[in-house]
């Protein structure tokens, strides 16, 4: 059992690691915007490429490598306590 200076201490470090895990997962939740702006500025680019198939194609991998990172992300974030 602990003793009471012990649980305020536990209840203290708590509280520290629980506002840091908050604070990571704000700016998580930024980059989870600043993600999704970049995947529909790059699909509006793909759409307006007809002529060059290589540079389509570079920017589609460059998409899907955003998404991937995007969905680690929301998985972390959904998957933290609270």
């Amino acid at each position: 059992k602990l003793k009471p200076a012990q649980k305020t201490s536990f209840t203290a470090k708590y509280h520290h690691f629980s506002g840091i895990i908050q604070a990571v997962k704000g700016e998580l939740k930024k980059a989870v915007t600043h993600y999704e702006n970049a995947i529909k500025n790059y699909g509006n680019a793909i759409k307006q490429i007809f002529n060059n198939e290589e540079v389509k194609l570079v920017l589609e991998k460059q998409v899907n490598a955003i998404k991937n990172a995007l969905n680690s992300i929301k998985e972390y974030i959904s998957n933290t306590p609270k």
